[in-house]
């Protein structure tokens, strides 16, 4: 931006306040005005310094807009895509489209085409530039600037600028005043201000996140993550309180169907001591849960189990083979059977008969 043959401009045996411009009296807000980057105070207009300054440091700026309301329209016959011509039966006809919320974008109006102006923002404030901007809305169509500015939609707005590849949101001076020295930084001197406003469902949906994600770290959802450990790692010591118990105690009540008594009883009991019991039973029974199996028929041989399913688990390849080659015997004699519930049980007590002396 060539800011140094305005500076060299200097208006000789005259008072400062006659070619300059009061000092600013507000510092911040929607009404401060933009901040130039060299001169505490702008030159006066009627001033050939300012006429110079305010061809050379002008910028043009693109307005767009992408605005859902929460109002629905009807889709009319004409507007619908053409028919098929091929013959839609009864059954397959499909249920009648979702309402449609009104959208207002700019590709809408001007046949696509996207409108911009020139301004000189130093010296003008955020409220300034939004008025500017309304008004090149309703160039696009009349109305919008009224939407844009002065409707029940306006606090909602996202007013997103961008120059080059550097983005700001005008929700402030700070930010505005970013966007400002941006445009003053820029070659091209050339910026854009993109008016959006999310789908109310898509709006709702965030809301919704935001809103538990506070209150997970307010500590309103449930216990923090250290209190979620301490609970998850007390039900960890409850449960194999319980799994010693049942390994320990001789059960009273009739035994389990022979299917879970396969899973529950591994070559792993003969393990001696009570406590060494529960965990190597505890490990097998990990793997195999990993390996979904949960019936001794799906440790049949197949393409989709092998042992080496079992061994990518972490189970050992020689108690892999002997759960295989068990499960093998037991299917053999199940499908020879001409009573196959009767040797579905006498086969799968075998097998658990089997691993037991393993």
């Amino acid at each position: 931006m060539p800011y140094e043959p305005i500076g060299n401009l200097i208006h000789e045996h005259k008072d400062a306040d006659e070619v300059f411009n009061p000092a600013y009296l507000i510092a911040d807000g929607d009404d401060a005005p933009a901040r130039h980057p060299t001169l505490e105070r702008l030159w006066r207009q009627g001033t050939e310094s300012r006429r110079l300054m305010e061809e050379s440091q002008s910028f043009t700026i693109a307005v767009t807009f992408k605005i859902h309301t929460n109002n629905t329209v009807d889709v009319a016959p004409g507007m619908a895509k053409s028919k098929s011509s091929s013959k839609v039966t009864a059954a397959k006809k499909r249920a009648a489209p979702a309402p449609k919320f009104a959208v207002i974008d700019y590709s809408d109006f001007k046949d696509g085409q996207v409108l911009d102006f020139k301004v000189f923002l130093y010296g003008k404030s955020l409220n300034k530039l939004k008025d500017l901007v309304g008004n090149l809305c309703d160039q696009y169509f009349a109305g919008i600037k009224k939407v844009v500015l002065n409707s029940a939609l306006t606090p909602l707005l996202n007013w997103n600028a961008t120059v080059g590849l550097k983005k700001t949101k005008l929700i402030d001076f700070k930010g505005y005043q970013e966007f400002v020295t941006n445009l003053g930084k820029s070659r091209s001197s050339k910026g854009s201000i993109n008016i959006t406003l999310e789908k109310p469902q898509v709006k709702e949906k965030k809301n919704a996140q935001a809103s538990g994600a506070m209150a997970y770290i307010q500590g309103t959802n449930g216990p923090n993550p250290i209190e979620a450990e301490f609970a998850a790692s007390k039900e960890e010591t409850v449960a194999a309180q319980e799994e010693t118990l049942k390994v320990k105690q001789e059960p009273k009540s009739p035994s389990p169907s022979p299917a879970k008594r396969f899973l529950a009883r591994t070559p792993s009991l003969r393990e001696v001591g009570g406590q060494k019991k529960v965990k190597v039973e505890e490990a097998t029974r990990s793997i195999l849960r990993k390996a979904n199996v949960t019936s001794w028929t799906d440790l049949v041989p197949s393409v989709q189990m092998t042992a080496n399913v079992l061994t990518g688990h972490g189970m050992t390849f020689d108690l892999a083979t002997r759960l295989l080659e068990t499960a093998a015997e037991a299917d053999a004699q199940y499908a020879k059977s001409p009573t196959p519930k009767q040797t579905l049980i006498r086969c799968t007590a075998r097998a658990v008969q089997h691993l037991k002396n393993l």
